[in-house]
């Protein structure tokens, strides 16, 4: 039995590895209290390099997405060839003085890089943070994920998310994608 036990934790291994969450070393100070909480929703398309830069002075200074209070990101790369090998979710956090967690689905192939993940930032901390493999695999079996996590302001708590629903499945898979987030917020 406790060998049994020993690779079923093994096997659950690395979907624990596509769970991350922390911190900038220097936290953005939220508003004490805030009457406008900005959210801003992107798909940054795997990102890096100059670009990359170009986002985050984008997501810091721009007068209508500049300084957002939650960021909700998708295809957001960690440690993948194509993006330099960079944890981007923890970058941008650490440049824009932010709270973040970071999750991707399942590989489809176990000789595959690391996938491409989800993302959400905030200046307040985040907690609850859960993983949220969608159903119903796209083409070439690759998987998609949703990210939920808690934040708190002014003494009430908001539920956010950041899901990467696959668009190329019938309309009924489709809205189970959308049901397991419902799912997770009825909890």
């Amino acid at each position: 039995m406790f060998k049994v036990l020993l690779v079923s934790l093994l096997l659950l291994l690395p979907d624990v590895q596509l769970l991350e969450s922390g911190k900038a070393t220097t936290l953005r100070k939220p508003p004490a209290t805030p009457t406008e909480i900005k959210i801003i929703s992107y798909n940054i398309r795997w990102r890096s390099g100059d670009d990359l830069k170009t986002l985050i002075k984008l997501l810091r200074d721009d007068p209508e997405i500049g300084g957002a209070s939650i960021l909700a990101l998708q295809e957001v790369d960690r440690d993948k060839k194509r993006s330099g090998n960079t944890n981007t979710a923890k970058l941008i956090a650490e440049e824009l003085g932010l709270h973040y967690a970071w999750a991707a689905p399942p590989t489809a192939d176990a000789n595959d890089e690391e996938e491409t993940g989800v993302a959400i930032m905030s200046v307040y901390p985040l907690s609850d943070v859960q993983r949220i493999v969608l159903p119903h695999p796209g083409p070439g079996h690759r998987r998609r994920v949703a990210l939920g996590a808690t934040i708190e302001i002014n003494h009430r708590q908001w539920r956010v998310y950041s899901a990467h629903a696959e668009t190329r499945v019938a309309m009924d898979k489709k809205m189970e994608q959308f049901k397991a987030v419902l799912d997770d917020l009825a909890r």
